[in-house]
């Protein structure tokens, strides 16, 4: 005859638990109608005694396989539900002392006796099993680029692969390299992070005799140059736009909120000097003859518009500076005739 529960058992009434919301439950056996384990959660946690995730305590492990062998699956039930986490401690704890642990001769699988940091195997480990965790740890393989070779192992590992030759990558294999990289965008924050870890680094490649290159290999790099040449400097080249976005934009969010007063004599100075410099360095604007011929018309249509608004406006300042007839209808103070 087992003990009677101090409170209250019920039934969950939501499938997933709310969150900021914690529970005492208990897995039970209903071939028996005998309780086998009490834990406190939150969330899925009560799920993951069912996926087999939770592996550090074996006894309740195979209490659930054998119910299952058996065609019979555990229950559970809710002893609290609520946001008040120490509430949901202090009603483990008090199920497991009333039903008691296996250990202490109960019927109840836990391996501890319940509330805050008691969950796990980390609450009862003395010193010297700290110590020979740690040691066992140091003795694992470490992840691969943390791990260092002896200097007799990188020789075997050099004669092994001495000689030999990387294939090439497959068509497939450099499309889908390509299809992966392709639009993906540096961050400015990311670039400076990057110069950051590699200041003050010796080059990886350094040293390293490369394999001449083919014709057509040095052709392409030759092509290359020469286009990027021509549009270096430019302000229709992609480069650039990117980069005179980038500048308008950070340079935007500066002035924003900032009162624009006017420059000082310096401040002029400069920036004429700074524009100076750049008209000089700047490369040389060759429009096609259809271009030329636009943008002359163009000029010529601008020329046209603003000289037609002149003489609109001056039509008008001449009728409003003439001076207006006496109007006949005008009603004369004093004699009341029209």
């Amino acid at each position: 005859m087992i003990a009677v529960s101090p409170v209250g058992l019920f039934d969950l009434p939501d499938r997933v638990p709310r969150k900021g919301y914690f529970y005492t439950y208990v897995l039970w056996n209903p071939a028996d109608d005998i309780p086998f384990y009490v834990g406190k959660g939150s969330l899925r946690r009560v799920l993951m005694h069912f996926r087999g995730i939770e592996k550090c305590n074996r006894p309740k492990l195979k209490m659930i396989q054998q119910l299952r062998e058996r065609g019979v699956e555990p229950s559970v039930k809710y002893a609290y539900y609520g946001p008040d986490e120490q509430e949901a401690f202090r009603i483990e704890i008090l199920l497991i002392a009333t039903w008691g642990r296996r250990s202490d001769g109960g019927i109840l699988t836990n391996l501890h006796v319940g509330g805050k940091g008691r969950s796990g195997h980390s609450g009862n480990l003395t010193d010297d099993g700290r110590r020979r965790i740690a040691d066992a740890a140091r003795r694992m393989p470490r992840v691969v680029g943390t791990y260092h070779h002896s200097k007799e192992v990188r020789q075997k590992m050099s004669e092994i692969k001495m000689g030999k030759k990387r294939g090439a990558y497959s068509a497939e294999h450099r499309l889908h390299i390509s299809e992966s990289q392709m639009g993906k965008v540096i961050s400015p924050e990311a670039r400076v992070k990057m110069s950051a870890a590699k200041t003050g680094k010796p080059s990886a490649s350094k040293g390293v005799k490369r394999r001449p290159l083919s014709s057509e290999h040095r052709a392409k790099i030759s092509a290359g140059l020469k286009k990027s040449a021509k549009m270096k400097g430019s302000m229709w080249a992609p480069d650039r736009r990117r980069k005179n976005a980038y500048m308008l934009r950070a340079l935007a969010e500066a002035l924003r909120g900032k009162k624009k007063g006017p420059l000082s004599p310096e401040h002029r100075q400069h920036v004429t000097d700074g524009l100076k410099a750049w008209w000089a360095k700047r490369p040389p604007i060759r429009l096609t003859p259809e271009q030329h011929a636009r943008l002359s018309q163009a000029i010529k249509d601008s020329w046209a518009r603003r000289k037609a608004k002149q003489a609109i406006d001056s039509a008008v300042s001449r009728a409003s500076r003439r001076p207006r007839a006496a109007s006949p209808l005008r009603v004369h103070a004093g004699t009341g005739s029209a």
